[in-house]
């Protein structure tokens, strides 16, 4: 997947490190999270089935140690200190904003309630049962995922990237999906 630089928050060459392990080139620009209401989905659109994958989700605060204690729950303690240098001066919160829709997977970050800032985007995705592949230039992360009622559940099962910095890609995979609840946004 695409990972964005946020040179703001002072991790730039760190962060620019994944773009050029991850991604393509850095001139492409990413959709901005869409807030368009309901009405402007064309009639046919409106009345076809939605999966129940696809849509717009939205976690709540998480917080730095929501994501040691989700990487830590998942026997990856040894990877938190660099996983928390990879991602630099850390925000007092952070809200995820995942995109599924259109054949595309775009997740977004907004960090202390700044405006989103791309983060995992410009993928493609298959679903395969409770199974969802996410692609990104021939590398591909693997998920199971569930919805029940307004809440989306996803947790990492594998990859193809290279591990960062020596840092597996599975603990960024983690601490970004698992570590708050998304829920539906309408």
């Amino acid at each position: 997947m695409r990972r964005h630089p946020v040179a703001a928050r002072g991790v730039a060459v760190v962060l620019g490190l994944m773009v050029t392990v991850a991604c393509g080139s850095e001139d492409e620009v990413p959709p901005v999270a869409s807030s368009a209401p309901a009405s402007a989905v064309p009639t046919s659109m409106a009345t076809a089935e939605v999966p129940p994958l696809e849509g717009a989700w939205r976690t709540g605060p998480v917080t730095p140690g929501d994501m040691e204690e989700t990487l830590r729950a998942a026997g990856l303690g040894k990877w938190v200190r660099g996983f928390l240098e990879a991602e630099g001066d850390q925000p007092a919160e952070t809200v995820f904003v995942l995109e599924v829709q259109d054949g595309r997977w775009d997740l977004f970050r907004e960090d202390d309630g700044a405006a989103a800032e791309p983060l995992d985007y410009d993928a493609t995705y298959e679903v395969d049962g409770d199974t969802v592949v996410v692609s990104h230039e021939g590398d591909t992360n693997t998920y199971r995922w569930s919805v029940e009622g307004d809440t989306l559940t996803i947790e990492w099962i594998e990859t193809t990237y290279p591990d960062l910095g020596g840092v597996p890609e599975e603990v960024f995979q983690r601490a970004f999906y698992q570590s708050g609840t998304f829920e539906r946004q309408a």
